[in-house]
């Protein structure tokens, strides 16, 4: 029987993104689903015969400037053992680690077939949390119901223009052979689409878009603030904190105030922080502005997850975090044997490129690009710009997104579960001991 979900890993990185990631994953009001963990093993300076000249010209640069910084240090082994949950719907994939990384992560995962056994395939990096427990059963609904094939999330939604990321995008700003070597990879990735004529009269539409500094970004994120009250307390104190210690470290008392208030609380039926919740979900950040979703482009809401269609080509939710329908991965499978491309996937700094390519890629095949507030990926704090991807904060963010469902610690910097609503007793039984705290001997 064809299951609703293939959810897809990709996993190279520190442990309690991919624990925080799972928590979010395993506490879904849904069990049509299998999980499949790709390992992207390696240092990921793998070399691609096929580009010979490229890579020998990349390997003569790195020697002066240094290797491609987004490629990672050696893989963790205990990544693997995170990923050992006790359920049957659990596969693990090896792959090695190149200048893809997710992206190429996921055209490898395409070209397996192992996607055709479901209605939808969720992608998503490790750090990409559901922002509550019903994305699943909203998804599935949402896309049953009105057909959809391709939604895209993360709740950074950037806009990009054609004009700015094909010319000098990486070396406009410091200006070396490494960095005109990168830009000029950029373009060799995208020529390896525009082989395909439909693909090509996308890319000169979004040439034609106007797409202005007013469209630079949006963050998608349903109730981390809680309204207007707790939206100015966060923008404030987050932008102090990034310029002055003190605040910092005051900040961060007061979240620690907070989990021990809910650890007390945990099984009380009111909760204070509650009354500053916004339960409308629709507010969103604009440039840094609080805005009305409905004030920008209709939407439509399922359960607890808003959807919306992204009007402009070039816009693209960032980390490359979406969900495609079995039609679309079979279209878009069809192109890239067609055409060949997988070679772009081979060149160096392939994954630059790649990422803005997922937001042509709806159009390529047929379809619109949704977008939606079913999955947070943690990176950047929204208003002081500082990352905020470390083990505080996922927890934090677990803890604000399935509140009365579970409550989670860092302790030895991996993500601890301390308490749990017999709710979801089930769910969490499929976690292994590294997610709970381990008795002293």
């Amino acid at each position: 029987m064809k299951k609703k979900f293939a959810i897809v890993y990709c996993i190279h990185h520190k442990p309690w993104l991919i624990m925080s990631t799972i928590i979010s994953t395993i506490l879904q009001n849904c069990d049509s689903f299998d999980i499949f963990f790709l390992y992207n093993k390696g240092s990921g300076e793998k070399y691609y015969k096929e580009h010979k000249i490229f890579f020998d010209k990349y390997d003569k640069l790195k020697k002066q400037y240094g290797k491609n910084q987004k490629l990672d240090d050696s893989f963790d082994p205990f990544l693997t053992k995170v990923c050992k949950l006790n359920s049957q719907n659990i596969f693990e994939i090896n792959l090695e680690d190149d200048h893809g990384l997710d992206s190429g992560a996921w055209y490898k995962f395409i070209s397996m077939n192992k996607w055709v056994n479901y209605d939808y395939t969720f992608f998503m990096g490790e750090g990409a949390l559901f922002t509550h427990n019903n994305v699943l059963t909203d998804t599935y609904k949402f896309m049953q119901n009105y057909q959809i094939n391709f939604i895209s999330g993360a709740s950074n939604k950037r806009y990009l223009s054609q004009k700015t990321f094909l010319n000098n995008y990486i070396s406009n700003y410091e200006s070396n052979e490494l960095k005109t070597f990168h830009d000029d990879m950029l373009k060799k990735t995208f020529e390896y689409f525009q082989k395909d004529p439909n693909f090509n009269l996308v890319f000169n539409e979004w040439h034609n878009t106007n797409i202005s500094e007013h469209d630079y970004q949006e963050h998608h994120i349903p109730n981390v603030w809680g309204g207007k009250l707790g939206f100015y307390f966060d923008m404030y104190i987050s932008k102090l904190s990034g310029r002055m210690k003190i605040i910092s470290s005051l900040h961060n008392l007061f979240k620690i105030f907070k989990y021990y208030f809910h650890l007390i609380t945990f099984n009380f039926k009111f909760n204070l922080f509650d009354n500053f919740i916004n339960n409308s979900d629709s507010q969103i950040l604009v440039n840094y502005k609080l805005k009305k979703l409905s004030d920008l482009t209709a939407y439509k809401k399922i359960g607890s997850t808003n959807f919306h269609i992204s009007s402009k080509i070039g816009s693209f939710g960032t980390h490359c975090n979406f969900v495609l329908s079995n039609e679309a991965l079979q279209k878009l499978s069809n192109n890239i044997n067609k055409y060949k491309i997988d070679l772009a996937m081979k060149l160096p700094y392939s994954a630059t490129a790649l990422e803005p390519i997922w937001s042509l890629i709806p159009r390529w095949l047929g379809y619109e690009l949704w977008f939606f507030n079913g999955i947070h990926r943690v990176f950047k704090n929204h208003f002081n710009n500082k990352r905020e991807d470390n083990p505080i904060n996922m927890s934090n963010y677990l803890n604000i997104y399935f509140k009365k469902l579970v409550l989670t610690k860092v302790i030895d910097k991996k993500i601890i579960i301390m308490k749990f609503s017999s709710k979801v007793s089930k769910n969490i039984s499929v976690l292994n001991k590294y997610f709970f705290k381990q008795k002293e001997i």
